[in-house]
């Protein structure tokens, strides 16, 4: 069977780039093949035939973070990873606990390499303009109690920014349009520590399934 044949019904390309943008580029070859495989079986029975509605889906949930003097300094950012794409990754090899907590340490590391060429899939305005991002250095990532893949981190931002009478809009999108990126609610928008009163609003696109940016947070304070 060739890259470009199907996996019943599935592209395999759209196979390989799954694996590619959800475990980065360092899976081993053993692991490459089961997800293959995973991933195949998941489009048939979970998800549309059509191989361009294939999605995974991600909870978000993001925290402001500012100094004492009330500049925003970034964001703490919890991606929670649906049950499937968790589940491959758990079932792709048997590894001992220790062997598996040093292979989870080694796909946080690709991870976040990876979401770093992609500018972390994240887009934040204040005022209209769009701010940027320093490196992502503290992040963890960890499998739930539910077995589901958790990946946590802090996203600073280049400039720190008074916020105070600030409009601000985050959006999170994935450029291949397979991952979705959804906050269940405002409730999932915290301030943290910061003394501010600010009206915060989850805003879904229509469609927003099909869409590369689905989901949009906007904030006044």
């Amino acid at each position: 069977m060739g890259d470009g044949e199907l996996i019943d019904g599935v592209g395999a390309d759209v196979c390989a780039k799954l694996v590619s943008l959800i475990f980065g580029s360092g899976v081993s070859v053993r692991q490459y093949r089961n997800l293959m495989v995973g991933f195949a079986l998941w489009a048939v029975s979970a998800l549309p035939v059509s191989a361009a509605n294939y999605h995974y889906a991600v909870e978000v949930a993001s925290e402001f973070v500012a100094d004492s003097s009330g500049y925003l300094q970034g964001l703490k950012v919890s991606w929670l990873y649906d049950e499937t794409v968790s589940a491959l990754l758990t079932e792709a090899d048997n590894m001992t606990p220790a062997r598996f907590k040093f292979e989870l340490k080694r796909l946080s590391e690709r991870m976040i390499a990876d979401l770093h060429k992609k500018n972390y899939f994240a887009s934040l305005e204040v005022g209209g303009v769009n701010q940027a991002f320093d490196a992502i250095e503290d992040y963890t990532v960890e499998f739930t109690k539910n077995k589901r893949l958790k990946l946590d981190f802090e996203l600073p931002l280049a400039e720190p920014f008074a916020l105070d009478g600030q409009k601000v809009q985050i959006r999170w999108s994935d450029p291949a349009g397979i991952g979705l990126y959804l906050y269940k609610s405002s409730d999932e928008v915290s301030l943290g520590t910061i003394d501010l009163t600010c009206a915060i609003e989850v805003w879904n696109y229509p469609n927003a399934e099909h869409l590369e940016i689905p989901q949009e947070v906007k904030m006044q304070c």
